[in-house]
């Protein structure tokens, strides 16, 4: 299957951003600014830089070098700051106020704005940067009379959910009047107004444009900022519910952290309060919920309604197009999907004109989707052909790149595909270029570049990555019969002490050769790690069990039946752990449990709960287990010899004898010994010699 390309929680970006265009050679030739009141006051001519800041050292610097040349003064208020960012900030000239950070976002950018004494206000955040191209603009501005209007900038995205990709953009208004009507509105997400009007600030394009490096997955990660944001949000919801930018930002800032109930209803809500009003977010939160209905519940027919209503208020817009073929892709319409890609491609023609868009879409991300719905229809040949449009805009997208490899396979032109699969993984390193690359060698039975391959990947790639890999190279080892299978399997089970998969068969290893020390060794970290997988639970409550470590042993099975209360190794396992406790009932109750269809553990249990019934003095239960075993088992001898028990006890003889003749088939001699038994109680003596003459016989 192709890499499909799944709905952003953040920006994709790229590893540099383009400058903008060259402007032209005055602001009124670029920037549509209107004439104020002849009247209107005017501060004095000039720029300033504001900015809020909390423990930025990490992004400070590398901020204000690119725009401290072009203002002419830079106004910072810091929230709270334990590293070195006032310190900074201060070697840059930056007047500085600190503040207790209070929740509210608008208001610390208000306090900023409250220290600027020029015309104009350039507002920044520090992890953000000016990007170069419109030095000449933002000179000029400084001395054009300001009034009622900011100026949209257009803001890139970094991130790295793709490797090799460009940028998602939104439109901002970052530079605006210095004037007292004129301030930031909303806990967070926050927006520029004139006197709090929920509709923002009017404001003028422009070419100019930043940088923002606050979404990749390190410092989104290492910031907590889902959680932190969410908190905010909820009360900005609850203060203004009737707001519907809030519900906007509370259903995109549960996406970003997973919580798609809460994602799907803050988005829907959203439609209710917004109605039909033309705002600049409603395209994107309706993009948005589309693909929360597509990819995370599965109703990709809701899925399409919400992409068309995204339509009907943006028809140009690619990220609504894109999430219409996504949901038609789920619905099987491929045909119809495809034309919902191709208009995605199109849309890049006015993709400057969005407030919010994922610029790749156009670029690459609909030619690949274009190219999987012809691999599910499997004509790889139009597939490459579309592959190779989208590599030709992006040359080095990791999607496509493995796309077009796999194609490739498929196609039988194993030598390209061969070259691509390792240009991939040299170029761009990655969990998915490593695996990609290694599982195509094993299909192509090149098992020494292989694990050359896997060897090359090691210190590329993750530690949840790395011991799929190496465990595919323990099995090209045993296939071959090489002897670095054990050292592939130790070093798995160093990265994943306790991982079944990997401790069986190097445990296997050990004990043929006899050596204890290293299995204790092992067993030792195992013990000292917990178990991720269900087979990691059922190979450590089996070994403790067999240790004679039987409360261990339960806990373990106890908490592997958290993940699936049905497994019945683990339900087996607690049973046999209860019953070595001496507890009998819980012993009862987890065999009970243990599914019909799970075939030799069903019946080991069944017979567990027969012999505990048969030691109660419960000769009918007794009789009723070993049925059931019977059922499913009717050459289970040890089934046959104790119901044929449990019946004499009950006096029944005559059915005891019917079942063992019945049974003299499966095993002559041990059911012999217990007819002759019974014919010796019954003084049957003569019975007796003839079944033992029989059995010796045969």
């Amino acid at each position: 299957m192709p890499v499909r390309i799944k709905s952003k929680k953040q920006a994709v970006a790229p590893p540099s951003v383009a400058p903008p265009p060259t402007p032209p050679a005055t602001i009124a030739q670029t920037i549509s600014l209107p004439r104020p009141p002849a009247d209107a006051p005017q501060l004095p001519a000039g720029l300033s830089l504001c900015m809020i800041v909390k423990n930025e050292e990490k992004f400070l610097a590398k901020c204000l070098q690119s725009i401290a040349p072009h203002v002419d003064e830079i106004c910072i208020v810091d929230t709270g700051s334990t590293d070195r960012t006032v310190e900074i900030a201060r070697e840059f000239g930056a007047k500085v106020e600190l503040r207790e950070w209070r929740n509210d976002f608008s208001w610390a950018r208000n306090e900023a704005i409250a220290m600027a004494s020029y015309r104009w206000i350039f507002m920044l955040d520090a992890d953000e940067e000016y990007l170069p191209g419109s030095e000449s603009l933002l000179a000029q501005l400084k001395s054009v009379p300001a009034f009622d209007t900011g100026i949209w900038v257009r803001c890139y995205n970094e991130s790295n959910d793709y490797q090799g990709t460009g940028q998602m953009s939104h439109l901002l208004i970052r530079i605006f009047p210095n004037h007292p009507r004129i301030r930031y509105r909303g806990l967070i997400h926050e927006f520029i107004t004139l006197d709090q009007s929920q509709l923002g600030l009017k404001a003028s394009a422009s070419p100019i444009a930043i940088k923002h490096s606050g979404y990749l997955k390190e410092i989104v990660t290492e910031r907590d900022k889902g959680a932190r944001n969410l908190a905010i949000v909820k009360a900005a919801v609850e203060r203004e519910p009737e707001e519907a930018f809030h519900w906007f930002n509370l259903g995109t800032t549960a996406f970003l952290i997973g919580d798609y109930e809460t994602a799907r209803s803050a988005l829907e809500t959203m439609i209710e309060v917004n109605k039909e009003q033309p705002r600049g977010f409603f395209a994107n939160g309706l993009s948005a919920l589309a693909d929360v209905y597509t990819e995370k519940f599965n109703d990709p027919v809701k899925g399409e309604e919400s992409a068309r209503l995204c339509l009907k208020f943006s028809p140009r817009y690619a990220n609504g197009h894109f999430a219409l073929g996504k949901a038609l892709v789920a619905q099987k319409r491929l045909v119809d999907a495809r034309e919902a890609f191709q208009a995605a491609i199109a849309d890049g023609e006015y993709n400057h004109l969005q407030f919010v868009v994922d610029d790749e879409v156009s670029k690459w991300k609909a030619h690949s989707e274009v190219g999987a719905t012809y691999v599910a229809e499997g004509n790889d040949v139009a597939a490459v052909e579309w592959f190779e449009k989208g590599l030709k805009n992006r040359p080095s997208a990791l999607p496509l790149r493995l796309n077009i490899a796999r194609a490739y396979e498929r196609l039988k032109r194993i030598d390209e595909a061969a070259t691509t699969f390792a240009a991939a993984f040299r170029d761009l390193p990655s969990d998915q270029s490593a695996v990609d690359y290694v599982n195509f060698l094993l299909r192509a039975h090149r098992d020494r570049e292989a694990l050359d391959a896997i060897r090359a990947a090691m210190p590329q790639i993750s530690p949840a990555a790395q011991f799929p890999v190496l465990m595919a190279g323990a099995a090209v080892c045993e296939r071959n019969g090489w002897p670095e299978r054990e050292q592939f399997l130790l070093d798995a089970a160093e990265r994943m002490p306790g991982a079944a998969l990997a401790l069986d068969p190097l445990e296997a290893l050990l004990r043929a050769r006899g050596d204890l020390a290293a299995i204790e060794r092992l067993y030792d970290a195992e013990d000292a790690t917990e178990p991720l997988e269900i087979a990691d639970f059922r190979r450590r409550a089996s070994r403790l069990l067999a240790q004679g470590r039987f409360s261990e042993s339960r806990a373990i099975a106890e908490r592997g039946l958290e993940r699936d209360g049905r497994d019945p190794s683990l339900l087996l396992g607690a049973a046999l752990a209860s019953s070595s406790m001496g507890d009998s009932e819980s012993a009862r109750r987890w065999a009970q449990t243990v599914p019909p269809e799970s075939g030799e553990l069903y019946l080991r249990a069944g017979m567990m709960l027969a012999l505990d019934a048969r030691g109660r003095g419960e000769y009918e239960e007794a009789i009723a287990a070993t049925e059931a075993v019977l059922s499913r088992a009717p050459q289970n001898i040890e089934a046959v010899v104790l119901r044929s028990t449990m019946l004499q006890q009950l006096g029944r003889d005559g059915e005891s004898e019917e079942m063992l003749l019945a049974a003299l088939r499966f095993d002559p001699q041990r059911i012999a010994v217990e007819l002759s038994m019974l014919y010796l109680k019954q003084e049957r003596f003569e019975d007796a010699r003839r079944i033992a003459d029989a059995a010796l016989v045969r």
